[in-house]
């Protein structure tokens, strides 16, 4: 899968939506029934979403029109596509600002479900422009020249937006909303003060293309891999003064981060997935960019196949109690002899919980629990769940271990 997302539910039965890459083929958004205490963990739902170009991210929205409902899914590419579970195309949205005026290819998007909120989805494009949507009337409520390609975008867990670019400006603590570009700025912005951009943390020497996570429960640090030969993982101050303070850069041996996510269970974990196929998770039990600063290692790492490259992954919620899960998406290497372009598998693996107590007060569940994998660097959580099989590089797949269809 090229892009995924996990709902959030309370149990340990979920839906996950992937994306696939196909440059010479249409392309789609499975969607999959995941239940983590299953024998088979994944099964096939039978809907995939038609999508002509690759969709560049995929994330799960509350109906807040109909309160009580299935989730709807909105998956970004050359349109903003929203879809219920049952496959049906609610809205097709597209980026006005920009200078072909139409098919303007929308690089990101992230949602959030407060209840009350104007704009509940933003969105970013290659021109620099960064969207803010009410999903609910299916209007633009403004939108942001930023001056530069950009790659990503989230929403603070306040609300405020962060993106990557290049001015630097005062900004008010709460409502923000953050972004990436493709020179290596992480900007920052208010919605309710689009005058004010800033950037965080003084310009590193990295490029875009790049990967920001920010954590609905880790308003103090915001994480962004740097995808370029120069980058890596770098984690900014996301309050206060430690916003203009300089980044700190993990010391990762996985190589290029081709995914990372903070966990919606346990806050004061990082997960980041390398194209090389190795997975890190890093432990923060710390408030603040300083105390992220004095880390010394991934607290486990986990790698799920020899020859495999990891395309996208994604964090449970905490299924039981001290308990969640990663799901991994991995496509044969370019170098793996007999590589099939179209091949690819799902890896579901248990993850230990917080090894050290936490200090991050009312967030995640069991933090002064040990878990499964201790807290030595290098520990492995638990062998995975299930591999599955699928077409795509990968796409998604109907069953464990089942041979990939075609196409």
């Amino acid at each position: 899968a090229h892009c995924m997302a996990l709902q959030r539910t309370t149990g340990p039965k979920a839906l996950l939506a992937c994306g696939s890459f196909q440059p010479e083929a249409p392309n789609f958004v499975e969607l999959l029934s995941i239940d983590f205490e299953a024998a088979q963990p994944v099964e096939a739902m039978g809907q995939r979403l038609p999508h002509y170009f690759p969709p560049t991210k995929v994330r799960w929205l509350a109906d807040r029109s109909n309160p009580g409902t299935p989730d709807l899914l909105a998956s970004s590419g050359d349109y903003i596509r929203i879809w219920s579970t049952t496959g049906e195309l609610r809205q097709l949205l597209r980026h006005e600002n920009n200078p072909q005026r139409f098919c303007t290819p929308i690089t990101s998007l992230d949602a959030r479900g407060g209840a009350g909120s104007s704009a509940d989805m933003v969105t970013c494009d290659v021109y620099g422009v960064c969207a803010l949507w009410d999903i609910e009337h299916g209007v633009q409520k403004q939108a942001l020249d930023l001056g530069q390609p950009l790659c990503d975008v989230a929403f603070s867990p306040e609300g405020i937006v962060a993106a990557v670019g290049d001015q630097q400006e005062c900004l008010r603590p709460e409502g923000l909303v953050a972004a990436v570009g493709d020179h290596g700025d992480c900007f920052l912005f208010d919605p309710r003060l689009p005058q004010g951009v800033s950037v965080l943390g003084p310009r590193k020497r990295v490029a875009g293309p790049a990967r920001i996570s920010w954590g609905s429960k880790r308003p103090d640090l915001l994480a962004v891999s740097w995808q370029s030969e120069t980058g890596g993982v770098l984690i900014y101050g996301g309050s206060g003064d430690q916003r203009q303070v300089a980044p700190h850069t993990l010391r990762s041996s996985m190589g290029v981060c081709a995914d990372l996510q903070w966990s919606p269970a346990f806050p004061e974990f990082l997960c980041c997935a390398g194209e090389t196929g190795r997975v890190e998770v890093w432990q923060f039990p710390e408030v603040g960019l300083m105390a992220a600063s004095a880390e010394t290692g991934p607290c486990f790492c986990w790698e799920p196949a020899a020859g495999e490259a990891c395309t996208g992954m994604v964090l449970s919620h905490e299924v039981r109690p001290g308990q969640h899960a990663l799901i991994v998406a991995t496509a044969p290497s370019a170098d793996a002899p007999e590589a099939d372009a179209n091949s690819g598998s799902l890896w579901l693996a248990a993850l230990p919980s917080p090894s050290k107590p936490s200090g991050i007060e009312g967030q995640g569940g069991s933090s002064s629990a040990v878990g499964a994998g201790g807290g030595d660097a290098g520990a492995a959580p638990a062998a995975p769940v299930a591999a599955t099989s699928a077409p795509a590089a990968p796409a998604a797949a109907p069953a464990a271990a089942a041979a990939a269809p075609d196409g």
